[in-house]
């Protein structure tokens, strides 16, 4: 009888982890390291940095229609340094090296330990 109810017990755990389904392919969408994005909004020594986005979007769309477009791409960079924030603007390219502390709230934040602009033209 014991061995009856551990076969049952067994069989039962064996077909409810077959399927006949295929489980879908995963994503092959590119997981965002941070490193390079463009500003879409500055403000209190952060700049608003997402992963990609077209130069004619940053200057006709809102903040907000720009991050539910990259979502979960977005990140607000704490910039330490006044003269790198000094020198960055709206629509900038950027390079960013970030202290490895990302919280990963959306928007992102992290601190960049260095933020530069990279030239596009």
């Amino acid at each position: 009888m014991r061995y009856l109810m551990i076969l049952t017990v067994l069989a039962t755990c064996i077909s409810g982890c077959s399927s006949s389904k295929e489980s879908p392919a995963p994503s092959k969408q590119e997981v965002w390291n941070y490193k390079e994005g463009y500003i879409i909004s500055k403000s209190d020594h952060k700049v608003l940095v997402v992963k990609n986005t077209k130069a004619e979007d940053i200057s006709k769309k809102s903040v907000q229609q720009l991050l539910d477009e990259v979502k979960p791409d977005a990140a607000w960079i704490t910039v330490k340094n006044n003269g790198e924030y000094d020198s960055l603007a709206i629509g900038d390219k950027v390079s960013i090296v970030n202290d490895g502390m990302i919280n990963q709230s959306y928007p992102a934040q992290a601190t960049a330990l260095k933020i530069s602009r990279i030239n596009t033209k």
